[in-house]
């Protein structure tokens, strides 16, 4: 029977060092392959990013080989950057690709297009995934006759602007799918750190945003030993890196949903900032090579367990 706990001494040692970690921040979405504050389209980009960012491995049909990579403007980037990189430059030359009706109607090809490398090639894993949530997103908004700028529009007018976005979004093809909504809160999360401030909250109101989990905090808080594998069949897998079956990716996930959760609530750091901390995480303790320990931020608070692996399952909400 698969036996994996949150470590509780270990998640009060975490939200205690990150407290006081100046650099447990957040980011203001403004970094490199992402667009200026007040470009335009900025609205549409965003939506239409958002919903592909997931499934950047590679595999052998039993197990993880390696992370995707590919070249955008002789940039060698990962899956995430790829995405960014690729989208802005097809809109740059091609602002249509935000029209919804046109969005409704693309082939995978057209799509591929859109993701491709700068010898022509889309490298996402399963392309056939990505066309379907593409064109799936933009009927959705169609029945619905909405816009992604009008959806933010609206989401302005309220107090509490990120519940409004979440349920709009668990109606959207490409958002709908995740029962933790990773893609739709990572969205929120954009909107309202991004400097045009598309989201605001009145004073003294903080935004409700759940907490966001993919593979690269998975990943993190197994090696960190937030959260513990008290099967050992279940962590040879992991650390051999083979595929695990729908009921150990959740209930991995699940567990590390909780850890995220209090990680904020008993730091008292925000979900922008915790989220940003394990995103940058993916640097210090890489998929590949061999973390550097001695150096790490997290050193004193970390089991060091280094062996372990996210759990590998095909899913498009991460």
């Amino acid at each position: 029977m698969m036996n994996i706990a949150i470590n509780e001494k270990r998640l009060d040692q975490v939200a205690d060092f990150l407290r006081g970690l100046d650099s447990c921040r957040p980011t203001d979405w403004t970094f490199p392959g992402l667009p200026a504050p007040n470009e335009p389209a900025v609205v549409d980009y965003f939506f239409t990013g958002v919903k592909h960012q997931y499934g950047f491995w590679l595999d052998d049909g039993t197990r993880y080989t390696e992370p995707m990579y590919a070249e955008v403007g002789g940039k060698r980037l990962k899956g995430s950057d790829f995405v960014w990189h690729s989208l802005r430059r097809s809109a740059a030359s091609d602002p249509s690709i935000f029209d919804t009706k046109r969005q409704a109607e693309m082939s995978d090809a057209e799509v591929a297009a859109v993701f491709s490398d700068d010898q022509g090639r889309c490298p996402l894993p399963r392309l056939d995934t990505h066309g379907a949530l593409w064109r799936a997103f933009a009927r959705d908004l169609l029945a619905m006759e909405k816009t992604p700028v009008r959806i933010v529009a609206e989401c302005r007018e309220l107090l509490d602007p990120i519940p409004h976005l979440m349920k709009i979004l668990s109606r959207l093809g490409g958002y709908k799918e995740d029962p933790l909504a990773k893609k739709a809160a990572l969205l929120a999360l954009i909107l309202a750190n991004r400097p045009e401030r598309f989201l605001r909250a009145p004073a003294g109101t903080p935004f409700d945003i759940p907490p966001i989990v993919d593979y690269h905090n998975m990943r993190s808080c197994l090696r960190i030993g937030l959260l513990d594998v008290r099967d050992a069949a279940l962590e040879k897998r992991l650390i051999d890196r083979r595929f695990v079956d729908a009921g150990v990716e959740a209930a991995i996930r699940g567990k590390v949903y909780d850890i995220v959760r209090e990680l904020v609530r008993r730091s008292g750091k925000g979900i922008d900032s915790i989220d940003w901390f394990f995103f940058e995480n993916r640097t210090r303790c890489p998929e590949m090579t061999e973390p550097d320990c001695p150096n790490c931020v997290l050193r004193d608070v970390c089991a060091r367990r280094k062996d372990l692996f996210q759990p590998i399952f095909r899913t498009t909400c991460y």
